[in-house]
């Protein structure tokens, strides 16, 4: 690992997923009817998929269209000593075969919102095509 032009550590793609791993809010920036968005969303990490429990809305009109999203995740310490953050782009997809369904059915998100419940949402992955990372240790 090497540091970038700002003294940040800049993380591999192992350590990005494993960060990912240890956080379940993130920030998904996408178009909405020509307008920049961005949208704080819970989230899972399945095998290399990042997962969205969603309603009806913005993310998954967002999805239907197969759209390239940027989802970022980060964590500070109190005093902003030591941070990290991970950025994924990606195109968005609705998750359709009632097999994938029921299975991410039993993974465990927090629910960011009073939105779907666990047993009437919708489900949509992102596919991270470039994952990205920095940390400044404290």
């Amino acid at each position: 690992m090497h540091s970038d032009l700002n003294g940040m550590l800049v993380l591999d793609e192992a350590a990005c997923r494993a960060l990912l791993h240890s956080t379940r809010l993130g920030r998904i920036a996408l178009t909405d009817r020509a307008l920049p968005m961005i949208l704080p969303v819970a989230f899972a990490c399945l095998d290399h998929d990042i997962l969205f429990r969603v309603g009806p809305g913005t993310l998954g009109r967002a999805a239907d269209a197969q759209q390239v999203v940027c989802f970022e995740t980060d964590w500070a310490d109190e005093h902003g000593d030591a941070a990290w953050s991970v950025a994924a782009i990606g195109r968005l997809a609705r998750v359709r075969d009632p097999r994938m369904v029921e299975a991410y059915r039993q993974v465990v998100m927090p629910a960011w919102s009073d939105g779907p419940t666990h047993g009437s949402a919708d489900y949509i992955t992102l596919s991270p095509q470039m994952l990205t990372g920095r940390r400044r240790a404290g």
